[in-house]
């Protein structure tokens, strides 16, 4: 069976014939002489996958207990809520900023600000990764022996 396409195009008429072969439709159906060459079989190949990165860690229970903090409180409700004592602090101008070193390394210190005996805003440290955080070493002044971390 020979077959015929007609191309239209703007320049003009072109013509491409195509022949098919009977015999491999009708092998590929199934209904064939058996005459033909066979047809190469498909295979599929999975190629092994790059293991996916580890997940971030769920919220740690000090990013937890951070997540209760409440604009107004007191460094001691804060050290009350949070469990312990920071373990850093830091003043610029009239805030403090106090940083409690967080129980995975994978994520950020809690970080509270105080302006006068009030908190004025935190960081609860919840921004978690797949490696260790260079931000959960807490920046500042260690707490150790030091009167601003004991209010």
């Amino acid at each position: 069976m020979n077959s015929r396409i007609i191309i239209y195009s703007g320049v003009g008429l072109i013509c491409v014939g195509i022949i098919a072969a009977a015999r491999i439709v009708s092998n590929i159906n199934g209904s064939g002489s058996g005459t033909s060459e066979s047809l190469p079989q498909a295979t599929s190949s999975i190629s092994p996958s790059k293991p996916e990165p580890e997940s971030p860690p769920q919220l740690t229970a000090l990013s937890q207990r951070a997540a209760n903090l409440r604009s107004g409180m007191t460094h001691q409700q804060v050290v009350n809520l949070l469990g312990r004592s920071p373990n850093t602090v830091y003043r610029e101008a009239d805030l403090l900023s106090y940083e409690w070193q967080n129980d995975s390394s994978l994520c950020p210190s809690v970080k509270v600000q105080f302006r006068g005996s009030q908190v004025t805003g935190w960081d609860e440290g919840r921004a978690c990764g797949t490696e260790p955080s260079k931000r959960n070493q807490p920046y500042g002044e260690s707490c150790k022996n030091n009167p601003l971390c004991k209010m």
